[in-house]
């Protein structure tokens, strides 16, 4: 069991760990910000394509209610990082090229 000071130490490591997190994560994409923000030439992306079965349900319906549709049930476009070129840069290298 942790001391109370334990405790404390830990529960502000996990506080300054999640601000942290919260910063430097994308609200478009949710890749690190130093990462997709980051205009290294080493860093490209390219889009893939997958499916979640549960939002197609959803889509579904909406489509018989709507009758229109732009693209398959669950479609959604994400980025994935291309690795053609390298491996991701340190976080320090993507901080510096934004």
């Amino acid at each position: 069991m942790l001391s109370a000071e334990e405790h404390w130490q830990l529960r502000v490591k996990l506080q300054v760990a999640m601000r942290v997190l919260k910063e430097e994560t994308c609200p478009e994409c949710g890749y690190p910000i130093w990462l997709c923000h980051s205009s290294l030439d080493t860093v490209q992306w390219e889009v893939e394509w997958s499916t979640c079965y549960a939002n197609a349900a959803v889509e579904e319906a909406k489509k018989l209610q709507e009758n229109k549709r732009h693209l398959s049930s669950g479609e959604t476009p994400h980025a994935v990082f291309d690795h053609e070129l390298g491996d991701w840069p340190t976080r320090q290298a993507g901080l510096e090229s934004m």
